[in-house]
Formats: C-alpha cells, sequence, structure tokens
C-alpha cells in the first residue's frame, strides 16, 4: 500500500536556490575533511570561486601569495586544528596583509568557549557555530560582503584632501594590550602619517601622559592591571591637581552595545570607537581633533 502526495517546495530552500555570489573568492580552512568537502560544495552551488584546504600554513600562504592579483573576499576558518588553530592563522594573515588586502575572516566552532570579543579582536567579523546551517551561512555571507562594499563606497568617496598626513604638534598615544590590535592599528596610524607611542595598560597610559604631552589617546577599554575607565578618571583627577591640559582621549570598545557610549562618557572619555574600525573611521575621528588643535 502506498499513495503520492504533491508537496509545493519550500520557499526557503527555493531562495537558495537563486543565491549567487558572482566573481567571489572564498577560501575553506578546516582540518576535517568532511566538514571542508560539505562547506565548498555548498559555496560552489553559490557561484562562489572556492580554495580549499585542511592545512592551516598552506591556507596562510595562499591568502598572502594571491592579495596582490586575485584576492579572497572570505575566508572561513575553523577555531580548533591542531599545530595551527583559527586565532593563529588570523593573526598570521594580520602580520602580513593590511586591512584593504586581508579577506573578510569568519570564525568556524563547534564549541561555545569563544567570546565574541576575542574574535573581533584577532580580525573575524562573526562566529558562526557548527553545524552551520544553509541560511546563517547565506546570511553571514551577504552581511559580510555588504559591509565590505560599504567600506570600498566610503574610501572612493574621500576628498583629495583627506590623502594628505594629519598633522599633529604631538604624537598619539595608543593604549592597547592586544599585541595584533597593537599591529594593526599601528600600522593604520603609520600610514595615515601619524606619530604615534603603545603602552599596554591603564597605569602605563597614566605614567606617559603625566610626563609627555600627546595630541589624541586612544584608549582601550578592557585592560589588565587598569583598565581604560579607570586610566581616564586618574589622568582626568591628576590633572585637576597639576593644572595640566588633558588630551582627549577616544574609548576603543570592542562591544557596540547600547549603553556602551554612556559608559565611555561617564568615565570622562571625549569620544569612542567600536572595534574593529577602518582605516577611514580612524581617519574621520583623528581628523576631527586634529582640526580643532590646528584653529585653537
Amino acid at each position: 500500500f502506498y499513495f503520492e502526495v504533491d508537496m509545493p517546495l519550500s520557499e526557503k530552500l527555493a531562495d537558495h536556490d537563486d543565491v549567487t555570489f558572482e566573481q567571489i573568492r572564498a577560501l575553506v580552512i578546516d582540518d576535517n575533511t568532511t566538514n571542508v568537502e560539505v562547506l565548498k560544495h555548498q559555496l560552489e552551488a553559490w557561484q562562489i570561486e572556492v580554495y580549499a584546504t585542511t592545512n592551516p600554513r598552506e591556507a596562510v600562504q595562499e591568502i598572502v601569495d594571491s592579495a596582490q592579483t586575485c584576492p579572497y573576499s572570505l575566508a572561513l576558518i575553523d577555531a580548533h586544528m591542531p599545530g595551527m588553530d583559527g586565532f593563529a592563522v588570523a593573526n598570521a594573515i594580520n602580520e602580513q596583509l593590511d586591512e584593504t588586502s586581508r579577506p573578510t575572516m569568519l570564525l568556524l566552532s563547534s564549541a561555545d568557549l569563544i567570546r565574541n570579543n576575542d574574535a573581533l579582536a584577532a580580525g573575524f567579523t562573526t562566529i558562526l557555530r557548527k553545524p552551520v546551517t544553509r541560511d546563517e551561512l547565506v546570511a553571514n555571507i551577504r552581511r559580510a560582503l555588504a559591509d565590505t562594499s560599504r567600506e570600498q563606497a566610503a574610501s572612493q568617496k574621500q576628498t583629495v584632501s583627506e590623502d594628505v598626513p594629519l598633522l599633529f604638534e604631538a604624537p598619539v598615544l595608543l593604549v592597547e594590550d592586544n599585541k595584533v590590535n597593537q599591529k594593526v592599528t599601528g600600522a593604520m596610524l603609520a600610514k595615515l602619517g601619524v606619530e604615534f607611542d603603545i603602552v599596554e595598560d591603564g597605569q602605563q597610559a597614566v605614567d606617559a601622559v603625566s610626563s609627555n604631552d600627546y595630541a589624541v589617546v586612544l584608549m582601550d577599554c578592557q585592560m589588565p592591571v587598569m583598565d581604560g575607565f579607570e586610566a581616564t578618571r586618574v589622568i582626568l583627577e591628576a590633572a585637576e591637581q597639576t593644572e595640566r591640559v588633558v588630551p582627549p582621549i577616544v574609548a576603543l570598545t570592542a562591544n557596540a552595545l547600547q549603553g556602551d557610549a554612556e559608559r565611555c562618557y561617564a568615565a570622562g572619555m571625549t569620544d569612542y570607537m567600536s572595534k574593529p574600525f577602518s582605516i577611514a573611521e580612524l581617519r574621520t575621528m583623528l581628523r576631527k581633533y586634529a582640526q580643532q588643535q590646528a584653529a585653537a
């Protein structure tokens, strides 16, 4: 005994049949061969050109070698791999390529132990929890490509005057404990023609500001020894006693949550930026203070 029933095709599945990402290159790195093949098959079904490998070092070399000729738009990187995990892969890419040459990196993880802040600090735009559904995958790819397109459009709208190096009478102080963030932000500042010093925690920031003149302080919020909020309070209290001029303090926060701005301002910070930020966003922030200081 059997019977047949005609059922309509699910609209959700039908939507995926129409998905295409033309002229997009993606690299997939996972030590599990099955995972690699599944992702590769799915991406290729959406017309994405895919380079898939189980070798992390091969993946890094492929991304670096292709950066100047045919760069990758996306890199889907497994978090847990023997010998060289996903964070080590991201660090290696960050060290060898600037933000304009790096692919958008998505972190694949089967565990919930990885914090979003740690992933953002390493340069990942999001964490995809395994097993990744097609809905999640296509939504995150679309979001990543849309963010990249917006940054490129903003860069193309830069005026000629914005290409002129930023002029400060004193260096900028970068307060950041994360080595990768130090290198990335430092490279941005150098590209903008800005002299800068780097310290690794809030106490060092307090000491530096008390003994040196700075045009702007870029203050990470979460650091060991003394965090950015407490460091700002100490700097302001010391300035009141010595009548020393306090430079603008711009908070660097890994959270883009409601209430972050209020907390930064309550601590006495002048402004704030959410990480990860682009060189265009950093330029805009610093230019504001360069113009204010030039007019003073």
